[in-house]
C-alpha cells in the first residue's frame, strides 16, 4: 500500500514538473515571438532621403550646364563686339566696342576658371551622396527580402504592428533603384525633404511594440551565444547602420530592442550643421556647398553679356588703362574721364540704361558675312549660326588686313616716287652749267638772247623706275574680294 502511494506521489510530482516546464517553454516561445519589428513608414521616410541623395549628380549637372551657357554667351558676345569694332568708322566708338569684346573675354575666363572651384565641391557631394544612398537602399532591401521569406505566422522585420510589408521592390519603399536609367539636371534637391534646417522627415523612433506574436526581427534580438541568432550577446551595444542614419539596439528581452532614426529634421542653420560629427551631417553640408555655389558669368545670353559688360567696369577699366598709356591722358583722372565720355557718347548721352543702349547700337552695325559661298552685308542683330559667324570673322579679318596692306603699298610707292624725284631733279647750279642739248632731264632753257639760260624745270616728272612699275596695287576680283599686291602675294597670305 505504501509503495503504491509513493508511486502515486512520484507520478504527481512528475506531472507537476512537466506542466511547469510546458508553461515556461510556452512563455519563452511567446516572448521571443513578440519581439519588435522595424516600422515600414519610418524606413520609407528614410528612403525618400536616400532618393534625394542619389540625385546629387543632377544638381552638379545643372551647375555645369550653367557654366556652359555662360561660357557660350561670352564667346558669342565677344564675337559680335569684335565685328562691330571692326565695322565702326568712328575711332572712339570702335575703341569702346573693342574694349567690350575684351571684357566679354574676361567673363569667359572667369567662367572657365570656376571649373576648378566647382569640381571638388561636385565630386565631394556626388560621391558621398550616392554612396550614402546606396547604404540606405541596400539594408532596406535586405530587411524587405528577409521579411518576404517569412512563412505562415512567422515573424518579420519590416512592416506595421499587424502586418508585414507588401513592397515588391526597394523602389516601392521610395528608395532609389539599383540602377538609375536616366538623370536630368536639377537646380536643387527637393526642398521639402532636404530643407535649410535638416532632413525634414527624420524625427527619431523607428520601431513599434507588438504582442501579436508575428513580429520578430532577428536584427533586433540578442541572445546568450546562441548560434541560431544574429547577435550572440544578450544586450549587444547599439550599432550604427545605413551610414549613420539608423541605430539598431538589439536586446534579448521582448520590446526592449530599438531601431532609431537619427533625429536630423532640425539642427542645421542656413543649410549647414555646425561642427558636423556624423556622416549624415557631413553629407548634408557637402550638398549645401554644391547647391549654393554661385556660377559666375556676365549673363546666360550674348545680349545679357554685351549689356552687362558695357554698363559694368570691366570694359571701362580696359579702355581707361590703355588711354592712360598715351601722352594726352597722363594727368590724374584724365584717362578715366575720357573713357566715361566715350561710353556716354556711344550711349547717346544717356545716364541710365547705358548697357542696353550700347548693346543695341552694337547690334545695329552692318558687317560682311559669309553665308555659304556668298558674301552679304547684314546687321549684327540678324543672328548667325556659330559656324557661319566664325567664317564671317575670318572674312572681316582678311578684308581689314588687305586694306592695311593696300595702304602700306600705296605709302611705299608714294615714298619711293618722292625719293626718286628728289634724286633725279638737278639743282640750279647743275642746270646752269649745261649747254646746248644737255639742258634737259629736269632742266630747260628760259629767256632769249643774252638772257637765255639753262634753269631747273619745275614741271619735270622723272621717269618711273622699273621696280616701281611692278609694285602697282591691283584689284581683279570685284568689290567684295581681297586687294593684294602682286609681289608680296604669298607672303601676305602667310602673314595675315
Amino acid at each position: 500500500m505504501l509503495d503504491f502511494l509513493e508511486q502515486v506521489a512520484e507520478a504527481t510530482m512528475s506531472l507537476t514538473a512537466l506542466v511547469k516546464l510546458l508553461v515556461f517553454t510556452t512563455a519563452v516561445l511567446q516572448t521571443e515571438a513578440s519581439h519588435s519589428a522595424i516600422n515600414e513608414a519610418k524606413v520609407t521616410a528614410l528612403c525618400t532621403v536616400a532618393n534625394q541623395l542619389s540625385k546629387t549628380g543632377e544638381v552638379a549637372a545643372y551647375k555645369y550646364n550653367q557654366l556652359k551657357e555662360a561660357a557660350l554667351a561670352s564667346v558669342q558676345a565677344a564675337a559680335v563686339a569684335n565685328q562691330a569694332a571692326a565695322a565702326t568708322q568712328d575711332f572712339n566708338t570702335s575703341a569702346l566696342y573693342k574694349a567690350i569684346a575684351l571684357g566679354a573675354e574676361k567673363c569667359l575666363e572667369d567662367t572657365l576658371n570656376d571649373i576648378t572651384t566647382l569640381t571638388p565641391l561636385a565630386i565631394k557631394a556626388i560621391t558621398n551622396g550616392a554612396k550614402t544612398a546606396g547604404h540606405i537602399a541596400e539594408l532596406t532591401e535586405l530587411l524587405r527580402k528577409a521579411t518576404k521569406m517569412k512563412s505562415g505566422g512567422a515573424g518579420y522585420c519590416l512592416g506595421s504592428a499587424t502586418a508585414a510589408t507588401e513592397a515588391d521592390s526597394v523602389t516601392d519603399l521610395s528608395c532609389p533603384p539599383e540602377f538609375i536609367e536616366a538623370a536630368h539636371p536639377a537646380e536643387s534637391l527637393d526642398k521639402t525633404i532636404v530643407t535649410a534646417g535638416g532632413y525634414s522627415n527624420l524625427d527619431g523612433e523607428a520601431t513599434f511594440d507588438s504582442n501579436t506574436g508575428k513580429t520578430s526581427c532577428g536584427f533586433l534580438i540578442g541572445s546568450s551565444g546562441n548560434a541560431a541568432n544574429f547577435w550572440m550577446a544578450q544586450t549587444p551595444p547599439a550599432q550604427s547602420v545605413m551610414a549613420g542614419f539608423m541605430t539598431l539596439k538589439p536586446h534579448n528581452s521582448p520590446n526592449s530592442e530599438k531601431a532609431t532614426l537619427t533625429k536630423l529634421n532640425t539642427g542645421a542653420e542656413a543649410g549647414k550643421f555646425s561642427s558636423p560629427d556624423s556622416t549624415p551631417k557631413k553629407v548634408f553640408n557637402a550638398i549645401t556647398d554644391l547647391t549654393t555655389h554661385s556660377v559666375p558669368g556676365c549673363g546666360r545670353t550674348a545680349d545679357e553679356v554685351l549689356a552687362q559688360v558695357a554698363e559694368g567696369n570691366s570694359a571701362l577699366e580696359i579702355l581707361t588703362d590703355v588711354l592712360a598709356s598715351q601722352p594726352n591722358y597722363k594727368a590724374e583722372g584724365a584717362a578715366m574721364a575720357a573713357a566715361k565720355a566715350i561710353r556716354k557718347t556711344a550711349a547717346e548721352g544717356a545716364d541710365s540704361g547705358i548697357g542696353e543702349k550700347i548693346k543695341d547700337k552694337i547690334k545695329q552695325a552692318r558687317t560682311e558675312r559669309l553665308e555659304g559661298a556668298q558674301v552679304t552685308t547684314k546687321q549684327l542683330k540678324d543672328a548667325q549660326q556659330p559656324q557661319g559667324a566664325r567664317r564671317s570673322l575670318l572674312l572681316s579679318h582678311l578684308n581689314k588686313r588687305q586694306q592695311l596692306a593696300k595702304l602700306a603699298s600705296q605709302l611705299t610707292a608714294e615714298k619711293s616716287k618722292h625719293q626718286s624725284a628728289s634724286k633725279q631733279l638737278p639743282n640750279a647750279d647743275a642746270c646752269k652749267s649745261k649747254t646746248g642739248d644737255d639742258c634737259k632731264d629736269g632742266c630747260r632753257w628760259e629767256g632769249t638772247g643774252e638772257n637765255k639760260q639753262c634753269v631747273v624745270d619745275k614741271t619735270y616728272k622723272p621717269k618711273q623706275e622699273e621696280g616701281a612699275k611692278d609694285n602697282k596695287v591691283t584689284n581683279t576680283t570685284g568689290s567684295n574680294s581681297f586687294v593684294i599686291n602682286k609681289t608680296p602675294l604669298l607672303i601676305a597670305f602667310l602673314l595675315f
